[in-house]
């Protein structure tokens, strides 16, 4: 204390802090700089009302307040407000409805805001195969499916389970406005794939899109030079993935995609639409693939996985978790995929014919739109479908053989060096990138193994992408 105001003080030569205050009145604070031999005058000095002192407490806490569009903290919490105005104080928490109330503050005075909050309500279809089992919902038994719930808007983890079968473990996050459905397709047993009974897919908190664990493995990829339909460019290697990674259960959509571009439309063939919200998108370039990536990174929290040096993007190395397209390796070890220390050559197996209904490949009703299709199969989408239409893989992936061709993360090369090699990403350099993934244009044997690959620049109706991450 160095007197009352108005005052003269002598202080040394520096950074000052300076404080006045009095009874009944808000204080006053500021820092000056004091040089040698040099008076400097302060004021006058207006002491205005001091401020009123605020609690706010939510039932559920943690909600977000804001007080006169100034965000202050997270329930429950303590804040200062200007006196002798009214504030209008707002609580938001996801999976509840805005709270709001005025508070005039009056000088000195001590308040507490006490607020319940509403949960959203939206509604949720779980269905899928085989029917009649159970469903739990965040650890709570709900009944049997098929079933429609009205839940909270937040994120929820869904399990399905049924005598005989692996169970199914995923989570969705309800929107209000919308309906989701969760499907559910059931392994039997004896087919045990403890991933799918033990690891959960993980979901985009922005979008939904769901991913799921793929284990850890070695394989040969490629394919052996006797193979039937086998091109030049398939050549076998040995891989091993020991870096654990996620891979979209589905295909991008069109919807999901229009949540980072809004103005993206793509389009019709022979008047059918393939720009529904639920078909995967498509008519995207490879650069317009990783800025999507970059994009749900950024709103998911995560670390982008793609820089842009000059015009060209590129792996961050070393590569982060944020969302990425999957190495070429990634994806064909995950289609290819049965069972521990098994590989197939097509979605469905190892041998021809075609079975019925496998995917969305070039069937008898796109023959207007196609110079060839597959003699006597059919698949009742003349064009795109909408995902998720199919059997999934063992890994419980849809339409890996099938619907879109997909982008992949490496570039091309006709090149396929046969050394041995651990979680690869491709050549650091070239020109086009990885295509994988027969489509609904495909007719051939040769299109339809899961060892086909290509090369691409530009965009096509019938090549889009899913997403992968690691995941540590």
């Amino acid at each position: 204390d160095d007197g009352i105001a108005p005052a003269t003080v002598a202080a040394a030569s520096g950074v000052r802090h300076i404080r006045i205050s009095a009874p009944g009145r808000k204080t006053w604070e500021s820092s000056v700089v004091l040089k040698a031999g040099e008076t400097l005058a302060i004021g006058p000095v207006t002491l205005g009302q001091p401020d009123a002192h605020l609690t706010v407490r939510s039932d559920p806490s943690g909600a977000d307040v804001t007080v006169g569009g100034t965000h202050r903290g997270r329930t429950p919490i303590e804040v200062d407000l200007p006196a002798g105005i009214s504030h209008e104080v707002m609580l938001n928490l996801a999976g509840y409805a805005s709270w709001t109330k005025p508070v005039f503050a009056d000088p000195g005075r001590k308040l507490t805001l006490e607020a319940r909050l509403e949960p959203v309500l939206a509604r949720v279809t779980v269905q899928g195969d085989p029917a009649d089992a159970e469903l739990i919902i965040d650890g709570a038994v709900r009944g049997h499916t098929p079933q429609s719930l009205d839940l909270p808007a937040i994120e929820h983890r869904i399990e399905v389970r049924k005598d005989g079968f692996l169970a199914f473990t995923g989570s969705v996050t309800p929107a209000t406005g919308l309906e989701r459905t969760v499907r559910y397709h059931l392994l039997p047993a004896d087919r045990s794939l403890a991933l799918l009974e033990t690891v959960p897919a993980i979901t985009s908190r922005t979008t939904g899109y769901a991913l799921r664990l793929v284990p850890s493995g070695t394989f040969q990829m490629g394919s052996d030079r006797r193979e039937q339909g086998r091109r030049p460019n398939e050549g076998l290697r040995q891989v091993t993935l020991k870096r654990p990674f996620y891979l979209g259960v589905m295909e991008v959509t069109n919807g999901e995609y229009r949540k980072f571009r809004p103005e993206h439309a793509s389009g019709y063939i022979d008047r059918h639409s393939i720009d529904l919200d639920n078909q995967p998108v498509t008519q995207v370039t490879w650069d317009d693939a990783v800025e999507f990536c970059n994009w749900l990174s950024e709103r998911d929290g995560l670390p982008p996985a793609y820089q842009k040096h000059d015009k060209t993007y590129a792996l961050s190395r070393p590569v982060t978790t944020g969302y990425r397209l999957a190495s070429e390796a990634e994806w064909e070890y995950a289609a290819r995929y049965a069972g521990p220390g098994q590989m197939r050559r097509f979605a469905w197996g190892d041998s021809l014919p075609v079975p019925a209904q496998v995917g969305n490949i070039a069937g008898a009703e796109a023959g207007n739109s196609l110079p060839a299709t597959l003699p006597g199969y059919r698949d009742d989408y003349p064009v795109v479908a909408p995902v998720g239409k199919f059997n999934p893989t063992p890994l419980g992936l849809h339409d890996m053989s099938g619907n879109v061709s997909e982008w992949i993360n490496d570039y091309y090369s006709s090149f396929v060096d046969p050394a041995p090699v651990t979680d690869p990403l491709g050549p650091d350099e070239g020109i086009q990138h990885v295509v994988r993934g027969a489509n609904w244009k495909s007719a051939t044997a040769t299109e339809l193994r899961l060892a086909w690959r290509d090369g691409a620049d530009g965009i096509s109706p019938a090549l889009g992408f899913r997403i992968a991450r690691y995941a540590e």
